[in-house]
């Protein structure tokens, strides 16, 4: 744990731009799918936020919290050319919940 702390911590003083790909690798895919999985196994998502993206959204709040929802979605979903409001993004936040 202690690893992971100390990694953490270096990804949290990098730029910006490089923040997204430390937490990558800190946090694999296959981990956070299989967190879905076993948290919410049947629960329909939306397409234009899928809960994947969602769990990341979150983490990048932390690891770029001085910046708003939709810089921090910029930072995550960089072919994005529509940049989701405030209130949506909320909202796919609120409905992924606190269990994953």
């Amino acid at each position: 744990m202690l690893g992971l702390n100390k990694e953490v911590c270096r990804v949290a003083a990098l730029p910006s731009d490089e923040r997204v790909a430390g937490l990558k690798r800190i946090i694999s895919r296959k981990t956070v799918q299989a967190v879905l999985r076993r948290c919410h196994p049947n629960q329909r998502y939306c397409k234009r936020l899928p809960r994947l993206f969602v769990v990341w959204f979150v983490i990048g709040m932390a690891i770029h919290s001085s910046d708003c929802y939709r810089q921090v979605f910029r930072w995550l979903h960089r072919r994005q050319t529509q940049v989701p409001g405030a209130t949506t993004l909320c909202e796919a936040r609120q409905s992924v919940g606190v269990a994953p």
